[in-house]
């Protein structure tokens, strides 16, 4: 749930936490800032903040330190579905592979 107060007259500021950091154990939070005085415009923006934080936020962080070479093995192996070199030049131009 977003959490939101009041900085100064018209100037609210949004929460929420992410959880913590498997690797590191410190806690993560996103915030943001919004201008405006109305009760309305505010819980909108609470739940849209909150959406997509909902969908960024939460991304999936193994437990073990991973190095970024290890992490875009990972990243490489899900995007070409395991596919090796070979069959992704053969689908990216059919006619230079022989």
């Amino acid at each position: 749930m977003a959490s939101a107060r009041e900085k100064r007259p018209g100037v609210w500021e949004m929460r929420q936490s992410l959880g913590r950091d498997p690797v590191t154990g410190k806690a993560r939070s996103a915030s943001r800032t919004v201008y405006t005085t109305s009760a309305r415009v505010l819980d909108r923006e609470k739940a849209k903040f909150q959406t997509e934080v909902g969908a960024a936020g939460r991304t999936v962080v193994p437990k073990e330190a991973a190095t970024v070479g290890q992490l875009l093995d990972r990243y490489i192996e899900h995007i070409t579905d395991g596919k090796t070199v070979e069959q992704l030049a053969a689908e990216a131009d059919p006619a230079a592979v022989s």
